[in-house]
């Protein structure tokens, strides 16, 4: 994912969900380049004036209390950063995100390997 992909994908969530005022990104803070994409991801969000929450992660023992926040928050829409860390996870994020009926557009590497993994991801996922 290059930087500027995180405000495109930000748009598509507007798009598809004009309603959304409240969109989390999930992304590693350990990761250089993940706080890059979170930043690109910051900026959109002020143009096009939605609430950005941000789920930092830095360890597998982090994920649950990030996407605890996510319901807490009531987040309109989830945003994963394609990160080593995050696409270990991808299973207990889309299990979640499936869970709580959270529109997610999870990082691309992730969803391919879902659909690999999780044939009934992608048919739950639309349903």
């Amino acid at each position: 994912m290059t930087p500027d992909l995180g405000g495109k994908r930000l748009e598509l969530v507007k798009d598809l969900l004009p309603e959304a005022h409240r969109v989390a990104v999930l992304w590693n803070a350990a990761n250089p380049y993940s706080a890059l994409v979170f930043k690109e991801t910051e900026r959109a969000a002020r143009t096009l004036e939605i609430e950005l929450q941000s789920l930092e992660v830095q360890a597998p023992a982090d994920f649950d209390g990030a996407l605890d926040a996510a319901t807490r928050q009531h987040t309109d829409a989830l945003i994963t950063v394609e990160d080593p860390l995050t696409i270990d996870h991808r299973t207990k994020i889309a299990e979640f995100a499936i869970d709580k009926r959270l529109p997610t557009i999870p990082a691309s590497r992730c969803l391919r390997m879902l659909e690999d993994s999780y044939p009934t991801v992608r048919t739950r996922a639309s349903s």
